[in-house]
């Protein structure tokens, strides 16, 4: 992947506002960075969007509710036109159906099947080669709330992602 020090800080605005755009239409919804859900729900799709190797890239971190990216928060919070609307006028990031569509449906899972799913996913980057039982388990310890979400993440995973893919272990 690449680095969040590559591009201008134009461009990374840019992509931002372009990704938040992305998703709002995914989600068919509206966002507003003021509400907490609406920053999960950003934070989460730049996750995995960063894992679909969709620019801008940021670096992540794990925090209470996930992977968290505080790049990417000053990034959301930095775009405003000049009335303190957010992204209204940015243009989508385009991306391939086939990300879209995986993005669009992991979306309409819910905030807590991204949680379980993005922080799964964190917890196996930082164990490679790590046996999945065993990172199961660790997730689990992170997310006690979260036992059934995680299964279906992992199952995602394994079985039902095209783009998002995990090695056997």
């Amino acid at each position: 992947m690449g680095n969040i020090g590559q591009i201008s800080k134009d461009e990374r605005l840019t992509g931002a506002a372009g990704a938040i755009s992305l998703v709002k239409g995914l989600c068919k919804c509206k966002i507003d960075i003021n509400k907490f859900d609406d920053r999960l729900l950003l934070q989460k799709s730049m996750f995995l969007l960063n894992r679909m190797n969709v620019a801008p890239f940021y670096n992540f971190s794990m925090y209470v509710r996930g992977p968290y990216s505080s790049g990417f928060a000053k990034d959301y919070y930095a775009i405003r036109d000049s009335e303190g609307n957010e992204y209204q006028n940015a243009q989508p990031l385009e991306i391939d159906d086939r990300k879209a569509s995986e993005l669009s449906g992991i979306i309409s899972r819910g905030r807590k099947f991204m949680e379980a799913l993005t922080t799964l996913i964190s917890v196996l980057d930082y164990n490679p080669g790590t046996k999945h039982d065993r990172v199961i388990e660790i997730t689990r310890e992170i997310k006690p709330g979260l036992k059934s979400e995680i299964a279906e993440a992992y199952t995602f995973l394994k079985d039902e992602s095209k783009v998002l893919k995990i090695r056997a272990t």
